[in-house]
């Protein structure tokens, strides 16, 4: 005679009578009615909702879920909603156990996403959590198709998961560049005295070929803090930038565009615009402007821009005074660097009615405050826009003549207008603030 077929059952257990969670958060028994009819062969359910112990005895509560799991042919999730960390640890012991695993996680639902928007900076499709994809030999839709996989007899002829965890171990490490062993090198030189760092999450500082080095764009390592930084430094962080742009766009830099385009389109007739620090992607690309120049160091950028016949200057000394006869001068992710005093000193020649706008890291809340410091010494008044609520360590700055409010607030509702589009789970947190 046929042995059962021994089902774990890993799920969320009902906490008294005052949990009030749905019944799909649970096994229940028109679950376990299916799961007997259609198995295709007599099964014997573990349950440890139904094991008749001392729930006061955490140990041998302990011990029994993991005894249950231990002698159990195949273990099947409830990942419908959102689980605890005793289910993760029922999947990860089954796979020490050789024991495979079938997960329940329907479409669109808290561990499978259709998309997932800014996930680090990232929009993901058809997205599944990295540890239900890797502790699972199957994710399925539905009770039914758990079913079908028990009946075919595919779970005999699965590979011990012990190996294919160990497997995208070493895929990662391969991705990286590790060798596997435990002196695996986690920065690498990508020239300019600048490193990445291939695991992330170092420190604001880091001991890198025997000299600090500084973060920056949290993957990358500066020779010098930002505003000291030296050109060559900041062409190699250029070509590194354009390269990620080319793998994936840079979710934080596109939203921060498209609040400096609402800026521009803010104002009347379009807008007069002196953008600087540009690169190859001008915000000419991005919004219709009446006008535009800009203003780059990097003569790669100069020289693709002036191939496609835009008016670009490559130094302070090369801006011409129309350049400057302007509406508002824009500079995305390049005011935290070196400012020469011949480029600071255009700011004193724009129009009494010019807008600047700029964006700076938060990392470094002096160089914030320097840069609002010089704003003021020219007879600009700033307005700050936070952005750590969304997440990043990133300021917005409006700044105006003293005498010309009106379009300084003009701008600035528009700015945080779209920001709050951009970022909408922390739009009720996005307000302007006057520097302290």
């Amino acid at each position: 005679m046929m042995r059962p077929l021994r089902i774990y059952l890993s799920g969320s257990i009902k906490k008294g009578a005052g949990d009030s969670r749905t019944p799909d958060h649970f096994w229940t028994r028109e679950d376990e009615e299916f799961i007997r009819a259609n198995a295709g062969r007599p099964v014997e359910l573990l349950n440890p909702s139904k094991a008749d112990i001392r729930r006061q005895d955490f140990a041998i509560n302990f011990g029994c879920d993991l005894h249950l799991v231990s002698i159990s042919d195949v273990v099947l999730v409830d990942a419908r909603r959102e689980k605890g960390i005793g289910v993760g640890a029922e999947m990860m012991f089954a796979i020490q156990r050789g024991i495979p695993v079938i997960t329940w996680s329907p479409p669109d639902t808290h561990y499978r996403r259709s998309k997932i928007t800014d996930l680090f900076g990232e929009d993901l499709h058809d997205w599944t959590h990295p540890f239900v994809f890797g502790l699972s030999d199957h994710v399925v839709d539905d009770l039914q198709e758990a079913m079908t996989i028990i009946q075919s007899g595919a779970l005999n002829a699965l590979a011990p998961r012990r190996e294919q965890v160990e497997a995208l171990i070493q895929r990662y490490r391969a991705v990286i560049g590790h060798t596997g062993e435990k002196t695996a090198k986690r920065f690498v030189e990508i020239g300019g005295g600048v490193f990445q760092d291939l695991l992330g999450g170092g420190s604001e500082q880091e001991v890198i070929a025997g000299a600090t080095r500084y973060r920056f764009m949290d993957v990358l390592y500066l020779p010098t803090p930002t505003d000291e930084i030296p050109p060559d430094a900041v062409l190699t962080v250029n070509r590194w930038r354009e390269r990620r742009i080319e793998e994936r766009p840079l979710l934080h830099s596109s939203r921060i565009r498209r609040v400096a385009a609402a800026a521009i389109q803010a104002m009347q007739d379009g807008a007069r615009v002196l953008e600087i620090g540009c690169g190859k992607f001008p915000l000419a690309d991005d919004v219709a402007c009446k006008s535009w120049s800009g203003l780059e160091i990097d003569p790669e950028a100069v020289d693709y821009l002036r191939g496609r016949g835009l008016r670009v200057a490559a130094s302070a000394a090369e801006v011409r005074p129309e350049d400057l006869q302007i509406d508002i001068l824009v500079a995305l992710f390049s005011m935290q660097f070196a400012i020469q005093e011949e480029e600071l000193a255009l700011l004193e020649q724009l129009p009494s009615k010019a807008i600047v706008m700029f964006n700076l890291p938060t990392r470094d809340r002096s160089l914030v405050d320097r840069r609002l410091w010089q704003l003021g010494s020219l007879g600009l008044r700033s307005r700050l826009l936070d952005l750590q609520a969304t997440g990043n360590r990133d300021v917005i700055v409006a700044a105006g003549g003293q005498n010309d409010q009106a379009g300084l607030s003009l701008v600035s509702k528009a700015i945080l207008e779209r920001a709050r589009v951009e970022w909408p789970s922390a739009a009720l947190l996005l307000e302007w603030s006057e520097p302290k």
